[in-house]
């Protein structure tokens, strides 16, 4: 688990109590259960292909971050402890300051605030690590994660990819206090 952040707690606008994380492979049954929570949509919007399951591989690779290089955050409904969204921030093989951004949030918590909680905590900590920039691919329809990422990043370049999908790289901004 990640020392250079402590978890957090929020209260959302709705008054539902979420609790956020860095991720640590303990994590990987809840992962696989909130991957069993995402619509088919969901799974294809995020993923950019449609599957119904994670393979162990994948499920390894997802859960065993090393907090430097590949950093996760997980959030929670503390009411039922079950996890609601993961944020991760992937350094890219030839660029010390740039990762590869990606979050998945359940439909049911979709459009509550989750998301942008959860980017600015892995934003602290993906800036605390050397990354400046984070490179996101996503449906060019995808407005929500777009405005989310204008929240704590500016835009600098944008590419249309095969399918619908664009790449859209941003620098982040140094966080808040």
């Amino acid at each position: 688990m990640s020392d250079r952040l402590p978890a957090q707690e929020h209260v959302l606008e709705d008054g539902a109590s979420i609790r956020m994380r860095p991720l640590v492979p303990e994590d990987a049954r809840e992962l696989e259960r909130g991957f069993d929570q995402l619509s088919p949509q969901t799974r294809y919007r995020r993923f950019l292909h449609a599957f119904d399951h994670l393979k162990p591989a994948h499920l390894e690779y997802l859960s065993h971050i090393d907090g430097k290089r590949h950093l996760a955050w997980a959030a929670a409904d503390n009411a039922t402890d079950g996890g609601i969204a993961i944020a991760r921030s992937i350094q890219e093989k030839d660029s010390a300051d740039t990762s590869e951004y990606a979050i998945t949030v359940v439909d049911a918590w979709q459009g509550r605030g989750v998301g942008k909680l959860i980017t600015h905590a892995l934003h602290k900590d993906a800036w605390a690590n050397g990354v400046r920039f984070w490179r996101a691919t996503m449906f060019a329809d995808n407005i929500a994660v777009q405005a989310i990422l204008l929240t704590c990043c500016d835009e600098v370049s944008r590419h249309t990819e095969e399918g619908g999908a664009i790449e859209i790289l941003y620098r982040l901004r140094p966080p808040a206090e």
